[in-house]
């Protein structure tokens, strides 16, 4: 695990680049419009014929109350929400089936 949120954030996306997925960034530092809540990445991997989303986060950083609300409204959709960084995402994998890649 990273010790900065944009150094997890970088991790993650080469982890699922390595692993033939796309990760769609999302967070963006000092926005001033759009939807609050919305988490940092949005994962696709086609092979494994899943996607999700990760609110990444790092130390004690915490969920916000409007992150809170868009993780139930997901869980309600039945949709996977990862909430943390690299190991968590690379368990999520698992359970899809998608074995991360080899250390190199």
């Amino acid at each position: 695990m990273s010790e900065t949120h944009k150094g997890e954030i970088e991790a993650i996306r080469a982890l699922i680049a390595a692993v033939g997925g796309t990760c769609n960034v999302l967070h963006q530092v000092g926005r001033l419009r759009g939807s609050s809540g919305i988490p940092d990445l949005y994962i696709q991997i086609p092979r494994a014929g899943c996607s999700f989303w990760v609110e990444v986060k790092v130390g004690k950083d915490d969920l916000r109350p409007e992150q809170r609300a868009f993780i139930n409204r997901e869980a309600a959709c039945r949709r996977w929400m990862i909430v943390g960084g690299v190991d968590e995402v690379i368990r999520v994998m698992r359970q899809a089936g998608v074995p991360p890649p080899c250390p190199s």
